[in-house]
């Protein structure tokens, strides 16, 4: 029976993998690198004091940076349909597992999101998109895209190859508790009588 729950969680895994893959490359796309100009100058004679350290609670510009929640928020959506994946009656130990690789994943999504310079345009459409796939397609650049891919592949690769250990061990050993021989029973001699 274990055999089965392997077979699922390794689809389940397989799938989340591409699940995030397809959803984030797609669905996040192409951004421009390049910083348009400033044409009035503003910028220069701004202060760095006034741009470098605004206030953890203010709320981003509609045009600038996406904020740390939002890339969290990100992570999270992108990597619901991985536990959706999860086959029926799969054993407590290997959903959580499934659930920690899902959760892994997210947080390699939002720290490449927050690190990687992923645009405000991208991160709103990947959270408000009914198909992020289809509608945010061509929103970050393909370095951005191919270094996010790479992490959360080695995150479902490397949870993948944990769940199957431990699903080749559990069936090792309904295998061997299956085929061992029980021991004889034990009769204990009648207690001999006091003379």
């Amino acid at each position: 029976m274990t055999i089965d729950y392997r077979q699922g969680m390794q689809r389940a895994a397989l799938l989340g993998s591409i699940i995030v893959a397809a959803l984030v490359t797609t669905g996040c796309g192409k951004k421009d690198n390049a910083a348009a100009p400033d044409p009035t100058g503003a910028a220069a004679n701004t202060p760095a004091s006034a741009t470098a350290n605004p206030p953890a609670n203010a709320p981003a510009p509609a045009d600038g940076p996406p904020t740390a929640a939002e890339c969290d928020a990100l992570g999270q959506r992108t990597i619901a349909g991985s536990m959706q994946q999860t086959p029926p009656g799969a054993p407590p130990e290997q959903v959580r597992q499934l659930q920690a690789m899902s959760d892994e994943a997210a947080a390699v999504i939002a720290t490449h999101c927050k690190n990687d310079g992923w645009s405000r345009d991208a991160v709103t459409c990947g959270l408000t998109a009914a198909d992020p796939g289809v509608a945010c397609k061509g929103k970050l650049s393909v370095d951005q895209v191919q270094r996010m891919t790479l992490d959360v592949q080695a995150v479902f690769s490397r949870g993948a190859a944990q769940v199957m250990e431990a699903a080749r061990k559990a069936d090792e050993a309904a295998r061997a508790a299956a085929t061992a021989i029980p021991p004889p029973p034990t009769t204990t001699p009648p207690p001999t009588p006091p003379p």
